[in-house]
């Protein structure tokens, strides 16, 4: 089981492969850093169900987003981030937080739920949540590898 920094370095390695294949868009400097961000903290996402770097990284941000959506009084936000926050402590590890499809499909939801907030930033949002999914499935590679991360037998 690596450690966080095995997994951050995972998500170096999956956020420069994806760079290069997304290279024909040309991204900015500050994108390709936004880019670098999300793969990061994806790649430590999926030890949110444990006390860990992630966990502790993940609750910063999700306080952030608590305090923005009760100033704005955006209370379908607060909800859905309350669930969010608690949903880890009711799975066990190495549950739903490391199986691919939920680690492709919550990112991609997050990024259309936003998307329909903001709709001038939806390709923004769809590619924030493809390097953010990028590092997750990095972290799932290094804990599991090929096989078990696929469940192929």
């Amino acid at each position: 089981m690596p450690g966080y920094r095995k997994h951050l370095c995972g998500g170096v390695i999956a956020y420069v492969s994806l760079l290069l294949l997304c290279s024909w868009l040309n991204p900015t400097m500050n994108t390709a850093l936004e880019w670098l961000g999300f793969c990061l903290i994806g790649s430590l996402f999926p030890d949110i169900d444990i006390g860990s770097k992630g966990r502790y990284v993940f609750y910063r941000i999700f306080l952030i987003f608590l305090f923005v959506f009760l100033l704005r009084n955006n209370t379908v936000g607060l909800c859905l981030l309350s669930v969010l926050m608690i949903l880890p402590m009711l799975v066990t590890h190495r549950g739903l937080f490391h199986r691919w499809w939920f680690v492709l499909g919550l990112p991609f939801a997050v990024a259309w739920l936003c998307s329909c907030t903001f709709t001038a930033c939806k390709e923004a949002f769809m590619l924030d949540a493809l390097f953010f999914a990028a590092g997750a499935l990095s972290h799932l590679y290094l804990d599991l590898g090929l096989r078990r991360m696929l469940r192929i037998r």
